[in-house]
C-alpha cells in the first residue's frame, strides 16, 4: 500500500480539536468518517476492509456508546474516525486530530455547518439477529455451571447455544469449537448473542434496546418485591434461589429506568444490585433517590478478589448462602 504523507509544517491550527468534539455530538461523525472512508456509509451494508488485503465483504459500520466504528470482524478489530485517520496516514492521536480539524477547517469561522449536530443523535440501523440452535453442549453447561447455573435455568429464561449465527440475513462465521450463546426475548423478538472467547470489544452482539428490563412484561401482583440485576446471568442465577420477580437491565447507567418503568414498579418494595465498583455504586445511589434500595458486598470482596456482582461470587466461593442474605435483609414481607 502507497503509504500517504502529511505535511504538518503547512498547518496553523489556532485551536485543536479534541475527540470530545468529535463524539459528544458536536459533529455529525458520518460525514466526518466518509471523507476518509473515501465511500458513502450505509448501515445495512457490508464492506471490505481497504487499510488490510481484504476481498471478502464482511466489515460494518455501527455505533456504540455513541461512537461511530468501522468493524472488521475476521481481525476482531474495530476503527473510530480517528484511529482510522492514524492507521491511513501513519500518523500519532494528535497528529490525526490535527488533520481532521485542517480538513474541514474546524477551526476557523467559515467551516462546512453541516457538520455541525448539535441537537441530533445520530441513529444507526437495527440489525436482524437470527440464530440455528443446537443442544446445549458440554462447554455451554460447563461455562454455566461455572456460576451455580443449572441447564434447566437457561431453558426456562431461554437462553441458547448458537449453531449458525446470522446478521440481516449474513451467515457470519463461528469457529466449531467456540461457545456461542444467544439470549432471546420473546416479549421483543430479539436476541443478544454472547461469544465469550472473543476479545471484550467482540464479545456482545445485540438489537435489543438500551431500556429494555427483562422480566418487566411478566412481574407478578403477588409478590410485592422486585430485584433488579445488571445482567442476564445474574438474574438467572437469583431467580434459580426461588425470588419471584427478578429483572435484569442490558446494562448500567442512569438511564436505564424509564419513568413507564418507574410508573409500573411504584407499588414494589424496588431492591436494586448493581456492580460494586465505583461505577456501579455511583448508579445504584443514583437510584436510592429515586427510592430503590441498593445492595453491595463489602468493599474488601471487590479489592481482594475483585468480585463485584453475584455471578462473580458463586464464581469464586462456590457458594449463594450470603446472597440469599443480602435479599432477604432487604425484602418486604
Amino acid at each position: 500500500m502507497e503509504e500517504k504523507v502529511f505535511d504538518f509544517s503547512k498547518v496553523k491550527i489556532n485551536k485543536k480539536i479534541t475527540k470530545e468534539d468529535i463524539f459528544n455530538g458536536t459533529y455529525n461523525q458520518v460525514i466526518l468518517f466518509e471523507r476518509y472512508f473515501g465511500n458513502t456509509i450505509d448501515f445495512k451494508k457490508n464492506y471490505t476492509n481497504r487499510l488490510r488485503s481484504d476481498k471478502t465483504p464482511g466489515c460494518k459500520f455501527k455505533y456504540k456508546n455513541g461512537i461511530l466504528k468501522f468493524n472488521d470482524w475476521a481481525k476482531s478489530k474495530s476503527y473510530n474516525v480517528i484511529e482510522w485517520v492514524m492507521e491511513d496516514y501513519n500518523l500519532n492521536y494528535g497528529e490525526a486530530l490535527n488533520k481532521i480539524s485542517q480538513d474541514f477547517d474546524i477551526n476557523n469561522s467559515n467551516y462546512n455547518p453541516k457538520i455541525q449536530v448539535p441537537y441530533e443523535i445520530e441513529e444507526s440501523h437495527i440489525e436482524k439477529i437470527q440464530i440455528t440452535p443446537k443442544s446445549y453442549s458440554k462447554r455451554f453447561i460447563d461455562y454455566y455451571k461455572d456460576y451455580l447455573i443449572l441447564p434447566e435455568t437457561c431453558k426456562e429464561e431461554n437462553v441458547y447455544c448458537v449453531d449458525k449465527l446470522f446478521i440481516d440475513g449474513n451467515n457470519w462465521y463461528i469457529n466449531p469449537n467456540e461457545l456461542c450463546i444467544a439470549y432471546y426475548f420473546p416479549d421483543i423478538d430479539k436476541i443478544k448473542i454472547l461469544r465469550p472467547d472473543q476479545p471484550k470489544q467482540y464479545k456482545w452482539r445485540t438489537n435489543v434496546p438500551n431500556t429494555y428490563i427483562d422480566g418487566l412484561s411478566t412481574i407478578s401482583s403477588e409478590d410485592k418485591n422486585v430485584i433488579l440485576l445488571k445482567s442476564m446471568k445474574d438474574k438467572m442465577l437469583i431467580k434459580q434461589l426461588g425470588f419471584i420477580n427478578v429483572l435484569s437491565t442490558q446494562m448500567e447507567g442512569k438511564f436505564v429506568i424509564t419513568d413507564e418503568t418507574e410508573e409500573k414498579l411504584k407499588d414494589y418494595n424496588k431492591i436494586i444490585w448493581m456492580d460494586g465498583d465505583k461505577t456501579g455504586k455511583e448508579v445504584s445511589e443514583f437510584y436510592k433517590n429515586k427510592g430503590w434500595n441498593p445492595i453491595y458486598f463489602e468493599d474488601y470482596f471487590f479489592d481482594i478478589f475483585s468480585i463485584t456482582d453475584p455471578t462473580d461470587y458463586t464464581k469464586e466461593f462456590k457458594s449463594t448462602d450470603l446472597i440469599k442474605q443480602l435479599i432477604n435483609e432487604k425484602i418486604h414481607i
